[in-house]
Parts: structure tokens; C-alpha cells; sequence
């Protein structure tokens, strides 16, 4: 049997690039919180987060990118403890948003239609 290599699965390339982005969501607890992350890699789809606050597959979250100032919901898919605390979040955007890095030269496969963007940063996620 062939094995199938990670960059086969993939919908888009993947950049292994520290980008910070902030995210918002909500404790176990239901405590909002709104912290900052660090990106390990990301694609159009989604990314791997650094993150230091607890979170649960499925649960849905707001990251923002401060550089752009825009906002995507996106919903935890993968997530283990690191070091220090901290948490390797996967997280999968809810609609494909290859414009929300700000790469100037994305990777052909990012499909660079008009993204779903501009949520409000006040909106309740559910």
C-alpha cells in the first residue's frame, strides 16, 4: 500500500511562518477571553496556533490578525499540550480565507476568491 504524505491531504500549501494573531472565544467555563497567539504554519483553510488558553475541539473561535485588522470564525479541529502551558490549537476557518494572512505571494493552490471577512470583533460566538 502507498503511503499518503501530509502535503497530499491538504485543500491548500501550507507556510510555516510565526504570525501573530489574536483570538477570541470562550473558556470551558464560558469566560470570554481575547488573547494573542503565534501561528506555527497556516494555509487558506486554517493554521496551527500557539495558544495559552484552553480550548475544546469544535468549539468555534474569532481570530483577528493585527497587522490587516481582519476577522475570521474559525472552529478548533486538532489541539495538544505543549510546553509551558500552552496548548498546539489546529484550527479550520469556517469559509476558505486566503486574503486573511496578508501574503503578498500566496501559493498557487490558495484559491484567492472573495474570502468571508469583516466579522464584527463584538459578535457572541456561538
Amino acid at each position: 500500500m502507498a503511503s499518503t504524505s501530509v502535503n497530499q491531504i491538504r485543500r491548500s500549501q501550507r507556510l510555516s511562518y510565526g504570525q501573530q494573531v489574536v483570538v477570541c472565544g470562550e473558556t470551558p467555563r464560558r469566560k470570554p477571553f481575547r488573547v494573542d497567539a503565534i501561528t506555527v504554519a497556516f494555509n487558506a483553510h486554517g493554521a496551527l496556533l500557539i495558544l495559552y488558553e484552553k480550548v475544546k475541539l469544535g468549539q468555534k473561535l474569532l481570530l483577528m490578525n493585527p497587522t490587516t485588522w481582519d476577522d475570521q470564525e474559525a472552529r478548533v479541529v486538532y489541539s495538544t499540550s505543549a510546553r509551558g502551558g500552552a496548548q498546539h490549537v489546529g484550527i479550520e476557518f469556517i469559509s476558505p480565507s486566503p486574503l486573511f494572512w496578508g501574503v503578498d505571494s500566496p501559493p498557487d493552490d490558495w484559491k484567492l476568491s472573495e474570502p468571508t471577512q469583516g466579522i464584527a470583533m463584538a459578535r457572541v460566538l456561538n
